[in-house]
């Protein structure tokens, strides 16, 4: 699995664990997302977090790199806009539904769906 492909499936992991918890920040660990990998897939979850707060969607700060702990992680209010964007694509069965929606929804077409929702809103959410 190619390293892009790793982090399409992090992300919607990440976002919707965030939106389950919040406004509570919480503590975000390897082992939550990882109980049997690889070291370098374990790395494109903690540098998907760090791209995360990099971006203004998620705050939290980095305790231990190895294995990672983030505290104090919590959606911003961006992260929270991007998850309410809605897929207007005419082209895609999931019509309608928000980014957060097609996390929850869990296909490999919604998935899909949910990243390039991701990537076509990021710059545009404040």
């Amino acid at each position: 699995m190619s390293n892009q492909e790793t982090f399409e499936l992090a992300l919607p992991v990440i976002l919707n664990k965030l939106a389950d918890e919040f406004p509570n920040p919480i503590t975000l660990q390897e082992h939550d997302f990882n109980q049997n990998t690889t070291n370098e897939i374990s790395a494109i979850y903690c540098n998907t977090i760090q791209y995360l707060i990099h971006e203004g969607v998620i705050r939290g700060k980095l305790r231990t790199p190895s294995p990672f702990e983030f505290q104090n992680v919590v959606l911003t209010s961006k992260g929270r806009n991007l998850l309410e964007v809605r897929d207007t694509s005419p082209t895609t069965p999931n019509q309608n539904n928000t980014l957060r929606e097609l996390v929850r929804i869990g296909t490999q077409e919604a998935i899909k769906a949910a990243v390039r929702l991701f990537y076509d809103n990021i710059g545009s959410i404040t």
